[in-house]
């Protein structure tokens, strides 16, 4: 079956689909719009704005980048989204990345390989990588950048120290957990929005199924749009339609995956983003979408020696 590319244009016509907002995207003399209310659209176009702005060397492409925050958005970690919805409005490339924090763009505030440089986490080049590495200022995000206990060379940005337990965490504040997991990685997971509450069990803050008593294996099942599945011993709920990037429940799946993406256009985990003209192509929801760059305040769409497509700045 052919491919329809969703296109920017003035007055799409969509049938219906939620991508309708980035569809009609523009860029203002204030900066650019990657509109207001934070929704699938916005984040959407924050990633191409972030991850363009990154330049060549970025770990995450658009389409990467969109689809992480579709699963953070469907667990509850979020801790960087507000930041990189604020930070992609601004005018030039050299204005997000001094607002951002550097040209290391993450969903989470972790990089694997990485290290700390200062307060500053560093992502290492490949070896004989022509670009430079790419860093980020944990003290953008108000943290402090701290090695990980996993098992991998991985540091991240904690709003707080783990290296050593504190008498008020972890911690349930109505449905809000935090604490340290198990990587020593600070977290704030709002437990609310899939129909869970927070439990403190095994020195952890987690979030557990309000419902009744359930197995972990098992399987997902689907009222329309909204999953059934199990967390942590007990039945949540969520309304798939409502998580970005991830509109339909997934009928039969694990509990981590209730929500996958509604269209089967495109993978997520192996479409590569490229360039058609001006306009980049991404992968969200399952369907492929091109947005024009230069609608974003960019010059042109363009592929880089290696990697992804991505929209660029006049050189």
């Amino acid at each position: 079956m052919d491919r329809q590319h969703h296109r920017c244009s003035g007055s799409p016509a969509l049938g219906g689909i939620w991508l309708g907002a980035i569809l009609s995207c523009a860029c203002t003399s204030k900066g650019r719009d990657t509109g207001a209310d934070g929704s699938a659209d916005e984040l959407a176009r924050a990633c191409i704005v972030a991850t363009s702005c990154a330049g060549p060397a970025s770990l995450v492409s658009a389409t990467k980048c969109i689809e992480e925050v579709g699963r953070a958005a469907l667990s509850g970690l979020q801790a960087l989204q507000a930041h990189m919805l604020a930070c992609a409005r601004r005018t030039t490339c050299e204005e997000f990345r001094a607002c951002w924090g550097g040209g290391l763009v993450m969903v989470q505030p972790m990089v694997s390989p990485g290290v700390c440089q200062g307060n500053t986490m560093v992502a290492p080049n490949q070896p004989g990588s022509p670009f430079p590495a790419l860093s980020f200022d944990c003290g953008a995000i108000g943290s402090q950048c701290e090695g990980l206990a996993s098992n991998d060379i991985r540091v991240g940005c904690n709003a707080r120290p783990c290296d050593h337990p504190t008498p008020t965490e972890p911690a349930c504040v109505g449905t809000v957990a935090s604490g340290c997991g198990g990587w020593s990685e600070y977290t704030t997971v709002d437990c609310g929005g899939s129909d869970r509450v927070c439990q403190v069990e095994g020195g952890q803050a987690a979030c557990k199924g309000a419902g009744a008593a359930c197995d972990e294996s098992d399987p997902v099942k689907c009222r329309g749009s909204v999953a059934e599945y199990c967390e942590n011993g007990g039945v949540a709920t969520v309304d798939c339609a409502t998580v970005p990037f991830r509109t339909a429940c997934s009928e039969g799946s694990v509990s981590n995956q209730a929500c996958a993406p509604a269209g089967t256009e495109c993978d997520p985990y192996s479409f590569v983003d490229h360039c058609e003209d001006s306009s980049l192509q991404v992968c969200a929801d399952g369907r492929v979408t091109s947005v024009d760059c230069t609608q974003l305040g960019f010059s042109l769409c363009s592929i880089y020696a290696v990697g992804p497509g991505h929209c660029r700045e006049k050189i």
